[in-house]
């Protein structure tokens, strides 16, 4: 699909946010326009892709639903809300 300003963008936040990244991780258009694919590059990257969505999603209105396809997930920002570093770790 056609890269977008907003997928441009997404992307271009994850980098600046996340200083390990270095386009590791990014998202790219799907058929529905709430919905966007992360996609992860490096199998080293220690960032998890729900932390990447939960940041998605704080910053991006216009996306409700991430579908994960590395990993066969999809996020909503209800399925989100309730992790943290802490339970990651725990």
């Amino acid at each position: 699909m056609k890269t977008t300003e907003r997928i441009k963008r997404i992307n271009a936040d994850l980098n600046a946010h996340y200083t390990s990244n270095k386009n590791c991780w990014w998202v790219s258009n799907c058929g529905m326009r709430e919905m966007i694919e992360l996609h992860k590059g490096d199998i080293n990257n220690r960032l998890k892709a729900v932390q990447i969505a939960k940041y998605i999603f704080s910053k991006e209105k216009s996306v409700n639903i991430i579908h994960y396809s590395g990993g066969c997930m999809i996020y909503t920002r209800e399925s989100v809300k309730g992790y943290s570093q802490k339970k990651r770790l725990a």
